[in-house]
């Protein structure tokens, strides 16, 4: 199993639209590729007084399928983000492999 996970952070003044638009969206769009197994939205929790952040979480049942969604598809569902947000939008992705 892989787990991708992306924190995301929004600029203020744009964070409620960017929610909505990753929940309405983005999550569809990505549920919808056949080698993703699931897709959740989390809000971080933080006991300092920080910026809101969010993880979107990819789950992969296996090495192949994750693989073949980055020859295929990663770098466009990286840049549709990145483009809908332009400089409102920071992401950091970490991969999780199950031991």
């Amino acid at each position: 199993m892989i787990l991708i996970n992306k924190t995301i952070s929004f600029s203020e003044s744009i964070q409620n639209d960017g929610i909505v638009w990753i929940k309405d969206t983005y999550i569809p769009l990505m549920s919808a590729c056949n080698l993703v197994q699931r897709v959740v939205l989390f809000k971080i929790e933080t006991q300092q007084e920080a910026d809101d952040c969010f993880a979107l979480q990819i789950l992969f049942t296996n090495n192949d399928n994750y693989q073949l969604f980055v020859e295929k598809y990663q770098d466009d569902f990286d840049t549709v983000l990145l483009l809908k947000f332009k400089n409102s939008i920071g992401v950091y992705k970490t991969v999780l492999t199950q031991l």
